[in-house]
């Protein structure tokens, strides 16, 4: 049923030339609510798809693109580009003023300090390297 009404979806025009553009507009927006390095590295990847599949006429992938770009964004983990020592392990994610502990800990690659503002959709681990 999902399969069926994604690919009508995909052969409106509409969603083309309108839902796409306004789609990437949000998905801006929501990446700043719900920060993950994994789904704005898909959101790159769906531009490019609809810069190049669109023209073909193959929206259903870009639709189930964005079914899995939100995916990516609720889930409780990401992966930091900043190099931690040791080997590659999943570690919390500190959010708030860090205490002195906290400092210690993030400078021996035990958490991933995460900033002072709360959103609700921060990760809860991190992918360090």
């Amino acid at each position: 049923m999902l399969l069926i009404m994604m690919d009508t979806l995909a052969k409106d025009k509409k969603f083309k030339y309108i839902t796409c553009p306004m789609g990437f507009i949000l998905s801006l927006f929501w990446l700043s609510i719900s920060p993950r390095t994994i789904a704005a590295f898909v959101l790159i990847l769906l531009v490019i798809a609809y810069v190049t599949i669109s023209i073909h006429g193959r929206g259903k992938i870009i639709a189930n693109g964005w079914v899995f770009f939100i995916f990516l964004t609720v889930q409780p983990l990401d992966i930091s580009i900043k190099n931690v020592p040791g080997h590659p392990r999943f570690v919390p994610y500190v959010i708030g003023l860090p205490s002195a502990e906290s400092f210690k800990k993030s400078e021996q690659g035990e958490v991933v300090l995460g900033g002072c503002i709360h959103t609700g959709f921060e990760p809860k681990w991190i992918l360090v390297w």
